[in-house]
């Protein structure tokens, strides 16, 4: 049932974390998840634990929102505007 290289399990599968990093890069997008589903149609396993992800990932954006005080927020946009992006090399990222 599963892909000749896929041993079912999907943490040691190549193909399935690929997959999966795919489906979370971003935002979870219906018609996204679906596609990257379809590629692992061959694994129930995969499956499941493709779906897990974007489950558990859904809930945690959902539930784990929470607001910087105000003096916060004004201290980091104070802090971000001060950058001098010109000084900034792409090594330094």
């Amino acid at each position: 049932m599963s892909r000749p290289n896929c041993p079912g399990v999907p943490q040691d599968c190549p193909h399935a974390r690929s997959v999966i990093d795919q489906a979370l890069d971003g935002l979870a997008r219906a018609d996204k998840v679906t596609r990257l589903r379809a590629e692992l149609e061959h694994c129930p396993p995969c499956v499941h634990a493709l779906d897990f992800e974007v489950r558990f990932r859904l809930m945690m954006s959902q539930r784990c929102r929470e607001d910087a005080p105000p003096e916060l927020q004004l201290r980091v946009t104070e802090a971000l505007s001060a950058i001098d992006l010109g000084q900034i090399d792409v090594t330094d990222l």
